[in-house]
């Protein structure tokens, strides 16, 4: 999974579970991406994912890949 903070953003966005907030969750600022690997075997539930930002008009962007055998 990655997660990406545009450039154009005003501000940071936030990371983190369904309490995340601009005092709470991983800080992501402008013209970053984060990567985030599931271990060995297992997956990320991205249901259980959320993201907040400091400003409201700021976006985020999400891209995954999905494993098919």
């Amino acid at each position: 999974v990655f997660i990406s903070a545009p450039a154009a953003n005003t501000g940071a966005i936030y990371i983190g579970d369904a309490d995340v907030s601009t005092t709470r969750g991983i800080e992501m600022a402008k013209g970053t991406t984060l990567r985030l690997d599931a271990p060995e075997g297992q997956f990320l539930d991205l249901y259980n994912m959320w993201v907040d930002a400091a400003t409201n008009s700021d976006d985020f962007n999400v891209s995954y890949l999905v494993k098919v055998n």
